[in-house]
């Protein structure tokens, strides 16, 4: 069976409707709890970035032992969901985008597999950083369902786990920025770096400090009803027919190829 692989964030535990059963993944990173799904659901790999409690902030997620158990367990396809604050009141609290860029502004981090000696040396193409083919997937079956999702959004990736001043936000509009979070620029580097084809959808909570008011305000926006059926889209998403169109696989350029096995 071909698995697949969803990484909540914020808000998202647990794959509504699927049980599961808990399991830590071994990896050079250090370990990494997963959660995979039972019976006709055994296909799916879920996996909780900050813990089910919430307990691990943004800077201290351990990225690549995340993305390498994925890789261990056998995903190549995976989809990252992010919650964030809007950029632009074009992306109301309550809306959802279908990220295509982002800006990482995050710091201190481990963020590539990469780190020259046995680790080898690559560099990677990121001129399309999120899966050109899984992203015209998950916005197709959207469209027939009727699910209002954004087709582009820039993704800005901040450190955390502070929230953003008014002056950051005002600069990070005027890049181009669409919403605004502090997970998403580590994930889909590593992913892309594992040759794993990724996606991600980023949910909005509240419009960034000082976009229309003065205080933080934290919005559920009917996202208890929302996020359940985006969860269902982006399953059938990694469950559909892959006629590949995109690079993910080749996207590294070495320099120095690594000595051991970076995904064990």
């Amino acid at each position: 069976m071909t698995k697949i692989g969803i990484i909540g964030g914020t808000g998202v535990y647990e794959v509504p409707g699927v049980a599961t059963q808990e399991e830590v993944v071994e990896t050079r990173y250090g370990k990494a709890k997963v959660y995979i799904g039972k019976g006709e659901n055994g296909d799916i790999v879920f996996l909780t970035r900050h813990g089910v409690g919430h307990s691990i902030p943004p800077h201290k997620v351990n990225y690549r032992a995340n993305i390498t158990a994925m890789k261990k367990l056998g995903i190549s396809r995976a989809l990252g969901i992010y919650c964030v604050g809007s950029l632009t009141t074009m992306i109301p609290p309550g809306g959802m985008v279908l990220l295509d860029q982002f800006i990482d502004m995050s710091v201190h981090r481990e963020a590539t597999f990469f780190q020259g000696g046995e680790f080898g040396l690559g560099h990677t193409d990121m001129v399309q950083p999120y899966c050109i083919t899984l992203r015209d997937i998950v916005y197709n079956i959207a469209r027939k369902r009727n699910f209002d999702l954004a087709p582009t959004g820039t993704y800005v990736s901040t450190n955390g786990p502070r929230f953003e001043t008014s002056a950051e936000i005002r600069m990070y509009a005027g890049w181009g920025g669409d919403v605004v979070g502090m997970t998403g620029g580590s994930e889909v580097t590593l992913a892309r770096e594992a040759g794993i084809h990724f996606a991600g959808v980023a949910y909005s909570v509240n419009y960034g400090a000082g976009l229309i008011d003065t205080s933080m305000k934290i919005e559920n926006a009917d996202l208890d009803v929302r996020l359940p059926q985006l969860i269902d889209i982006l399953i059938e998403s990694l469950r559909s027919p892959f006629n590949q169109k995109c690079i993910c696989d080749t996207a590294v350029h070495f320099t120095e190829k690594p000595k051991l096995d970076l995904f064990e």
